[in-house]
């Protein structure tokens, strides 16, 4: 009778425990992963040995965040290099010129001191980009903007086209939705974020005009796209309006902002 009830009681355990098991198995976190800096779908953040968290400039001692994509160390802010600064009326595809939106005179101090240097930081024609960027750093190329945005899922056949391409990739690079049009860049939220932090500083025109802050936001390469009759370089566009990405050849003369990438 004794050894019955030892028996009985021994299956209970093991029976207890099975079940215990399988629960735990079947047990699931409905929380959709966000986007982290260690696979292939972008970062949450800088801090490997080769991407560290933040990057101090020698030249200014601007502190930038940094964050890393699909394997490549790249500044979480825009370029806030400024060694001089010209009005908007001045323009040139071969003589390097920095500018900051909304400011027209030419006191770096000045400049310095307005909410768009501080918030969008400057704006540089493709010769002052060429050579913006700290030393261990440099101007992405366009190859380099097609491995960011793969890393965000855009196909290789997708990321070599040119105009709006892709399907998201742009919403997923966009930083603080409320300095968008409309306090969103097109259906961002449906997507989450890399951390890149991409705001829309728009750009200065080919007719030196300053006009849609909050609409736009442009950056240079280093690739040179130029034609027979004009200095031009590959560049990347963010709208409010839509999800994706533009690539297209720029001209040189035009404003856009910088990122720079880690060599």
């Amino acid at each position: 009778m004794k050894n019955n009830f030892l028996i009985y009681l021994l299956s209970i355990m093991v029976m207890f425990s099975i079940t215990t098991i399988g629960c735990n198995k079947d047990e699931k976190d409905d929380t959709e992963p966000p986007i982290n800096n260690n696979d292939d779908n972008g970062g949450g953040g800088g801090g490997s040995t080769s991407c560290p968290a933040t990057f101090t400039d020698s030249r200014d001692n601007n502190v930038y965040q940094t964050i890393e994509i699909g394997g490549q160390c790249w500044m979480a802010e825009n370029l806030k290099y400024l060694p001089s600064v010209v009005s908007s009326s001045q323009r040139s595809p071969s003589t390097p010129y920095y500018y900051v939106y909304g400011y027209y005179s030419t006191d770096v101090d000045a400049a310095k001191d307005t909410d768009n240097y501080d918030i969008y930081g400057v704006l540089y024609n493709w010769p002052a980009a060429k050579n913006a960027c700290p030393t261990e750093w440099k101007l992405p190329s366009d190859a380099d903007w097609k491995k960011l945005e793969m890393a965000l899922n855009m196909t290789q056949d997708q990321a070599d086209e040119t105009e709006f391409r892709g399907t998201n990739e742009g919403s997923k690079l966009a930083g603080n939705v409320s300095l968008w049009y409309n306090g969103d860049l097109k259906n961002n939220s449906q997507f989450g974020t890399s951390n890149f932090n991409a705001l829309p500083g728009d750009h200065l025109s080919g007719y030196g005009h300053f006009n849609s802050i909050s609409y736009y936001g442009y950056w240079w390469s280093s690739s040179d796209a130029s034609d027979a009759t004009d200095i031009r370089a590959w560049s990347r566009e963010l709208s409010f309006s839509t999800p994706q990405i533009k690539r297209t050849n720029s001209l040189a003369q035009l404003g856009y902002s910088v990122r720079c990438i880690k060599n």
